[in-house]
């Protein structure tokens, strides 16, 4: 009896657990049925907080019509040979040998008048141009080197007075006798001749000793004033005469420069490596990045700020038909192999600028045009070359590429009214 007591409990108990499990089972594939159509919901269901990419390009499509009247012009892209090149910075500086100083070549009073104004800081001179006048000034050592002159030029008009007059009394003497043909005509022209000639010392005699007697009584300012005359043309860049100023020998006058040629000064980091032969490169000055400069390598320098920062080379920079001036930065761009790679050079008038980076607008077809990025790392005289992205034959838009711009943009905004009504 008691067997079968111990059998039926066991029974039981088997049922209960085998129970508990199914449901325990049942339980589990639920959950896992929902999480998976909870997840398969999720992936159906639009993500309504994901905002499309602005700067993702939305293509531009004009009719004929429209690109006759915008003028867009297209070119096909060509495979172009480039240097690698690495980049350093400096400065600009003058270029000695296309300044040039005018200085009072000796004391005295600056005059300007309406024929000879005098310049102002800025203007552009000519060559050969008088811009002004200076009257001599005397100082006390002058002073006393005119006294000096003046005793001398009293003695030259007494002894040119005597001789002048013993030369009269021989010429009348000689004069006599020819008439009576006791003395030669040759004897007799040799007197006049020195009559002649003694007037002449005298009457010089005298004007010396005039004009010392002025130099003497007005401070020098009597004697007749000298012309200032800049030799080379460019532009005034200082000026430190004014009408009317009294200036010393030797001061600095007016300071002409010429900026077509100036010197980079460039700071080449320790460990850089250069094209050590190659003597070219692109100097960009700040301000004017889309006209870089050739240059030529005329020495190596040494830092003028007395830090080590690194090598200085010096590079005359061929500046005609950009304003630069010395103290502006200037970017670098120095070939660092022989070797050269292939790529397209991009016209600079089909670069425009959108949200910082640089575009391109690319033909997809005849009247529809997609905007590329480009990078323009590597800037040239025509534009920019560019080693990737591109195809030879690809055509892109070189001129109203900011058309192009304004009218995606308009588009997008058109687009985007319409899906919010």
């Amino acid at each position: 009896m008691r067997h079968l007591h111990d059998l039926i409990r066991i029974t039981a108990l088997t049922i209960f657990a085998l129970g508990i499990g199914c449901f325990t089972s049942s339980c589990d594939h639920a959950k896992d049925a929902g999480g998976e159509a909870a997840k398969s919901a999720e992936k159906e269901k639009p993500d309504e907080d994901k905002k499309p990419d602005e700067t993702a390009p939305k293509g531009v499509k004009l009719s004929k019509e429209v690109r006759v009247r915008l003028g867009l012009m297209v070119e096909e892209l060509h495979a172009k040979e480039f240097r690698p090149e690495t980049i350093a910075y400096g400065v600009l500086e003058e270029d000695s040998a296309s300044i040039f100083i005018l200085r009072a070549p000796l004391a005295g009073i600056i005059r300007g008048d309406d024929a000879t104004p005098i310049p102002i800081i800025g203007q552009i001179v000519e060559a050969s141009t008088t811009i002004g006048r200076i009257e001599p000034r005397l100082g006390p050592v002058e002073f006393l080197d005119v006294e000096s002159r003046l005793t001398q030029a009293n003695a030259e008009v007494t002894e040119a007075s005597a001789a002048l007059t013993n030369a009269q009394l021989s010429y009348e003497s000689k004069k006599k006798l020819n008439e009576n043909q006791l003395v030669s005509d040759r004897t007799f022209e040799e007197s006049d001749l020195r009559v002649k000639q003694e007037s002449a010392r005298l009457a010089a005699a005298k004007q010396v000793v005039s004009q010392l007697e002025a130099a003497r009584s007005t401070g020098g300012l009597g004697i007749a004033s000298m012309p200032l005359r800049v030799p080379r043309a460019g532009e005034v860049v200082e000026c430190n005469c004014r009408n009317g100023e009294a200036v010393e020998a030797g001061q600095v006058l007016i300071k002409v420069a010429n900026y077509e040629r100036v010197i980079a000064r460039i700071t080449v980091p320790f460990g850089t490596v250069i094209d050590e032969l190659s003597r070219e490169a692109r100097i960009v000055v700040v301000g004017n990045e889309d006209h870089p400069l050739d240059a030529h390598r005329v020495a190596a320098g040494i830092s003028n700020t007395g830090r080590l920062e690194g090598r200085t080379l010096l590079y005359s920079v061929d500046a005609q038909g950009v304003a630069v001036r010395p103290g502006a930065g200037v970017t670098a761009y120095l070939p660092t192999t022989t070797e050269t790679l292939s790529g397209f050079i991009v016209p600079r008038p089909a670069v425009v600028r959108y949200l910082g980076r640089s575009w391109v607008f690319a033909q997809v077809e005849e009247g529809q045009y997609l905007r590329r990025p480009i990078d323009t790392k590597y800037p040239t005289a025509a534009g920019w070359f560019v080693d990737s992205g591109f195809n030879d034959g690809d055509p892109i838009v070189v001129t109203r590429a900011a058309v192009l711009l304004s009218e995606e943009a308009k588009a997008a905004i058109e687009q985007e009214a319409a899906s919010v009504e």
